[in-house]
Formats: C-alpha cells, sequence, structure tokens
C-alpha cells in the first residue's frame, strides 16, 4: 500500500536526520549548527510520517508548531508530548542563512545536544507508535 510505503519512508529520513546530527555533535570540528538543522529535519519527517499515516494532508512547511497542531486533529495528547519539540523550527531555514541568524542565536555543544535529546523523545515515540500502527 502507498501510504504505508510513505510513512516508512518519512522515518527512514528522519531516522538518517537523527543519525547524522549524532555523528556531527561528535565531529572534532564544531558544526553545531549542523547538528540542530538535522535535528529539526528528523522531528519535522516523523510528525509528517504520523500525519501520512493518518491522512491529514499538509503543506510544504519546517514549521514544527503548524505540524503538531494537524497532529492535535487526531491524538491531542500526542501533540501535548510534541509541544517541546516546537522550538527546533527556527533550525529549519533562520540557522542556515547568515542574514537570518544575527547575534541573537548562540549555538552551542550544550544547545546541539539538547536538541538531540528533543528529537530522539520525539523519534522514538513517533516510531513506537507508527510500528503499532501497522500491525
Amino acid at each position: 500500500m502507498a501510504v504505508n510505503r510513505n510513512v516508512h519512508q518519512w522515518l527512514k529520513k528522519s531516522a538518517e536526520n537523527l543519525r547524522l546530527a549524532k555523528l556531527i555533535l561528535n565531529f572534532e570540528e564544531k558544526f553545531y549548527e549542523h547538528v540542530c538543522f538535522n535535528t529539526q529535519q528528523s522531528v519535522e519527517k516523523a510528525i509528517k510520517g504520523y500525519l501520512t499515516l493518518h491522512k491529514i494532508r499538509f503543506d510544504k512547511t519546517h514549521n514544527i508548531a503548524a505540524l503538531v497542531a494537524l497532529v492535535a486533529l487526531v491524538d491531542n495528547n500526542l501533540a501535548a508530548k510534541l509541544k517541546p519539540a516546537e522550538t527546533l523550527t527556527k533550525f529549519a531555514v533562520r540557522i542556515r542563512y547568515p542574514e537570518e541568524v544575527g547575534d541573537t542565536l548562540v549555538v552551542d555543544f550544550k544547545l546541539a545536544k539538547h536538541t538531540i535529546e528533543i528529537a530522539d523523545q520525539v523519534f522514538e515515540l513517533l516510531k513506537y507508535i507508527l510500528a503499532e500502527d501497522h500491525e
């Protein structure tokens, strides 16, 4: 079934971004902004997998809050658990363009590690839910 294949693809891409974030965190060079970008991407893709499974249409967006609002149409409790991930939205676009970042966003090891913790929680939660729904 096409929906299940798409759900699997979203989850696979989410896992890849999360794995990449963890690898980058351990590089000798300090690529913390790239860690944060990949954690945002992981969360975004995992949520899109959930929405795809439930046949909830979504626009092309990097806005985690907008995606969580769509999750709430299916499951308010899950949406509440995903809420902390909304803080990752700023890493989707803003972090990648110098004119967007300015001097206000400082990304260090501690912040990068924290974004991995958030993405890990989201990924594990949605992986479990999506695995249950595929049975």
